[in-house]
């Protein structure tokens, strides 16, 4: 059966947007969106760099193109330097689990090696000159794309990004993302009754799956459901091996958080900078601490002083 592409928001006017099925899971389509800036010229010749954006919603909830969850300071920076984005959907917890998650990101970086170019034509992308960004969830999926070793992503952009999902934070009575309430557990046994053998959910619309998401935190369920494989744990991967002298070809990060996150901890934030830098080197990871709660990013422009420092650091990183 496939699976309708879903509405562009308004918000991205200033990109032609396409919807392109790169895979398909119990004939269930899993889209992924390009977004070309309206004013290039289709012949310019040029090799366009590439922004490969994940979205949030702790890997329950979101869609690729949920608006509010994609700051504006984002689309201008694309826009600025003329990049190409690409933003997959992705199968959602608890109808799949975290394996099935990072299957779903190594095939979507494979179709980007592979099928971008063809995607595009007659447009030219520059392969070599890739950044990984996400916020929240997508912070944590960005994170593990740098550790995937895909050829070219040269740096990666972690907004208030979850990194280890074991937390106690998450998986707690307490756990009250963004001023949520306590839930009764019966609205997640319904919904976990009510899932069907090979069904997968691939996108939803906020607040579509919000209370699965804030009671199955409470219900101590998160990190049950991403599973325990240490692939799906960025710090555990940060301290396996020895290191090399390929760590110098990681990806440069550059992360940051509100002081006031209600949502992910911003600790979560100075713990991925500490690892990434204990493994790949001081020169290797940026990280910035605001006031503010979850998505305060959201009023940010290119001026604003943190935030263009540490896109001073990627683009150096990205384009060189």
């Amino acid at each position: 059966m496939a699976t309708a592409a879903e509405e562009i928001p308004p918000k991205f006017d200033k990109f032609n947007v396409t919807p392109t099925v790169y895979k398909t899971v119990n004939s269930q389509d899993i889209h992924l969106y390009t977004f070309v800036p309206k004013d290039i010229s289709l012949d310019d010749g040029v090799a366009h760099p590439i922004i490969v954006h994940f979205h949030g919603g702790f890997l329950i909830t979101g869609s690729a193109i949920y608006p509010d969850w994609c700051a504006q300071w984002f689309l201008d920076y694309a826009l600025l330097h003329s990049a190409i984005i690409v933003a997959p959907n992705y199968r959602l917890l608890p109808e799949s689990n975290g394996l099935d998650v990072m299957e779903d990101i190594r095939e979507l970086w494979a179709w980007t090696q592979t099928s971008l170019s063809g995607a595009v034509a007659p447009l030219k992308v520059d392969l070599d000159r890739i950044v990984a960004h996400g916020e929240s969830a997508g912070g944590y999926l960005a994170i593990q794309s740098g550790l995937l070793g895909i050829k070219g992503v040269r740096a990666l952009i972690s907004a208030y990004g979850v990194f280890e999902m074991d937390l106690e934070w998450y998986n707690a009575p307490t756990f009250h993302s963004m001023g949520a309430p306590t839930l009764p557990v019966e609205l997640l046994d319904a919904h976990l009754a009510a899932m069907k053998p090979g069904q997968i959910v691939t996108s939803a619309m906020p607040p579509d799956r919000a209370p699965i998401l804030i009671c199955g935190g409470q219900q101590g369920k998160l990190a049950e459901w991403l599973g325990d494989d240490d692939s799906l744990y960025p710090g555990r991967l940060l301290k396996k091996g020895t290191k090399s002298e390929n760590d110098r070809d990681a990806p440069f990060l550059f992360s940051f958080a509100g002081k006031e996150d209600t949502g992910v901890p911003y600790e979560e934030t100075t713990t991925a900078v500490g690892a990434w830098k204990e493994r790949f080197g001081d020169d290797k990871a940026y990280a910035v601490l605001e006031s503010g709660d979850h998505g305060f990013d959201a009023n940010a422009t290119l001026e604003t002083e943190w935030l263009a420092k540490g896109l001073e650091m990627v683009t150096k990183q990205w384009l060189g």
